[in-house]
């Protein structure tokens, strides 16, 4: 049932958002009280998150109030008798870089505060009490607000003249994983022998660890076969990448924009959700293609005693539904023909049937937006045919506040990813000859 009131929840001025800046060390800077557009990014699956735009509504030519410690001609700080800072407020018309609440590599929080509470019932509609006869609320939303982006200033722009305003970029944290290596102290090769996924993922992102990091959770336990993996020169974000190509068919990752962790999760068997015709969906259009199909798969390994390891994998019964589908793999960090075997598996699993897609648009009026998450499943109803019976994950999501826009189905490559995949498989062929320290 849905939670009461909530149509209201869906207009546009019943969600509120709250901009929390920090400094690189932590030191809370203040809420940004003049952003003038409304958040917005888009997130795929596979990915370690994304970026976001804000309009900033300032200039030189306006003022903004700023708070400092009250300092001595030495810079020592004033304190009272019970040994707490002076504060001084002050009026300053730099509106970005040192001194304000725009700089480079500022952490920044955007939280969502909408819904309210209602009496808890009984099933027969009858308020229940405490033993004082007061009664008993229940939350529906997040009047509290919770937090739908977390990441740093990657880059801002002023603008001077006869238009004025600043537009700062926001990365999500699961940026800086492309920045750290997976190292043990300066060694930057790193083996680890026949152990868990999960085990060497949570390795990866413990060492030096960041802002981007994992729960309980998050990483899943649930897979049980061992692994090899071998790293040299690579970065996190690599490292999480190869990990989930060596998870069963599948499983899928993310770095989440909201909470910082890395999700590392195998399929939901059951809906997160379910979307009705006439109600959540006014219309949905169905594509099945077969344009990716992959079921015969060469892998080109390691090099052995001079010679690179090539493997072929197939799925006949693919082959003989519905045609042949090639793929080739270049990874010369898989030496073991167990692993090179489970990534190919993977691929054909994914990609050895014709392939369902949709794009889906939600209303935060008719559904709570901020419940729905990346690699969730989803189910519909009302339609009166096998669409009731689809299980179609989620791929991708745009979210503002008023809708939210799926991708459905599974996540296709795109070509910028293709291309990545060859530059980093000619990358690693590069880095094996490397030595274990840079001198």
């Amino acid at each position: 049932m849905l939670p009461p009131h909530w149509s209201s929840v869906g207009s546009q001025d019943a969600k509120k958002y709250l901009y929390k800046v920090y400094k690189p060390n932590g030191e809370f800077v203040g809420t940004w009280t003049d952003v003038k557009d409304d958040p917005q990014f888009t997130q795929r699956l596979n990915t370690p998150g994304t970026t976001m735009t804000v309009q900033l509504s300032r200039s030189p030519n306006t003022t903004k109030e700023k708070r400092d410690v009250m300092t001595t001609q030495d810079s020592e700080p004033i304190t009272s008798e019970d040994g707490h800072n002076l504060m001084v407020s002050y009026q300053t018309n730099n509106s970005v870089g040192e001194g304000t609440d725009v700089d480079i590599n500022y952490s920044v929080d955007v939280y969502v505060i909408y819904g309210g509470f209602d009496t808890l019932v009984t099933q027969d509609g009858e308020p229940i009490t405490t033993q004082d006869g007061e009664e008993l609320l229940v939350a529906y939303g997040a009047p509290n607000g919770v937090r739908i982006f977390s990441g740093f200033i990657l880059d801002y722009e002023s603008k001077y003249g006869d238009a004025t305003g600043v537009t700062v970029t926001l990365a999500s944290n699961g940026h800086k994983l492309s920045h750290e290596l997976v190292r043990s102290g300066e060694t930057i090769r790193v083996t680890y022998s026949n152990q868990y996924v999960h085990d060497i993922a949570r390795s990866v992102l413990d060492t030096n660890p960041g802002p981007m990091t994992y729960s309980a959770a998050s990483i899943s336990s649930a897979n049980t076969d061992q692994v090899t993996a071998k790293f040299v020169l690579n970065t996190k974000l690599e490292a999480i990448e190869s990990l989930h190509s060596q998870t069963p068919p599948g499983w899928y990752w993310y770095g989440n924009v909201a909470d910082n962790y890395v999700y590392l999760q195998p399929p939901a068997t059951q809906p997160h959700h379910k979307f009705l015709k006439g109600h959540h969906i006014k219309s949905l259009e169905l594509k099945r293609s077969i344009e990716n199909l992959r079921n015969r798969v060469y892998f080109v390994g390691a090099e052995v005693s001079g010679v690179n390891i090539l493997k072929k994998y197939e799925d006949s019964a693919s082959q003989a539904s519905w045609g042949m589908g090639l793929h080739r793999i270049t990874d010369r960090r898989f030496s073991l023909p167990d692993s090179m075997q489970r990534y190919a598996n993977k691929e054909m699993s994914r990609y050895s049937q014709p392939i369902w897609t949709t794009t889906l648009t939600i209303s935060s009026a008719k559904y709570d937006l901020e419940s729905i998450k990346l690699g969730q499943t989803v189910t519909f109803g009302n339609f009166g045919n096998f669409i009731d019976g689809l299980l179609m994950q989620i791929v991708s999501l745009t979210y503002t506040p008023t809708s939210l826009t799926l991708e459905l189905g599974e996540l296709l490559p795109e070509q910028a990813e293709i291309v990545a995949d060859i530059e980093e498989s000619l990358q690693n062929d590069q880095y094996e000859k490397l030595p274990d320290q840079p001198s």
